[in-house]
């Protein structure tokens, strides 16, 4: 019993990391992409 709970337990906190992880990856990526629009469309604007 110990030994799967503490697996689980590993994968439970496997799992967040995982999901903090795509998340930071992912509000980054989208930081990025509005920050290049953003200076793609000041740079066309006259």
């Amino acid at each position: 019993m110990k030994t799967t709970n503490r697996t689980c337990v590993i994968t439970e906190s496997a799992i967040r990391y995982l999901l903090l992880l795509g998340l930071g990856f992912t509000s980054l990526g989208a930081m990025v992409w509005f920050y290049v629009t953003f200076m793609a469309r000041a740079t066309h604007l006259p």
